[in-house]
């Protein structure tokens, strides 16, 4: 299965909930929990700039990616960050 790098950098392949609760990039499984009704990162990024993904865009890395989860420790958030920019950063 190839795997596709999403608009966070997040790549949802690794993911165990892809095919089991998430109904895919802009709709993940965790609004349940944010009560929002689309992901921020795909609404500014693909919806409302047009871009590929977060790497592309000039603001890159935006006040978004900083929030982190809040079901996360500070090193689990730092952790994911890191990830999220280096798989931008390579596109």
């Amino acid at each position: 299965m190839e795997k596709t790098l999403r608009p966070c950098g997040a790549v949802c392949e690794n993911c165990e909930h892809l095919k089991t609760r998430c109904k895919g990039c802009g709709q993940p499984w965790w609004l349940a929990y944010t009560g929002q009704e689309a992901c921020d990162f795909y609404t500014c990024c693909v919806q409302e700039k047009q871009l590929p993904h977060c790497g592309r865009c000039a603001d890159f890395p935006c006040g978004i990616f900083r929030r982190g989860d809040p079901t996360k420790t500070d090193e689990e958030n730092a952790a994911v960050l890191a990830m999220q920019m280096a798989n931008l950063m390579g596109k």
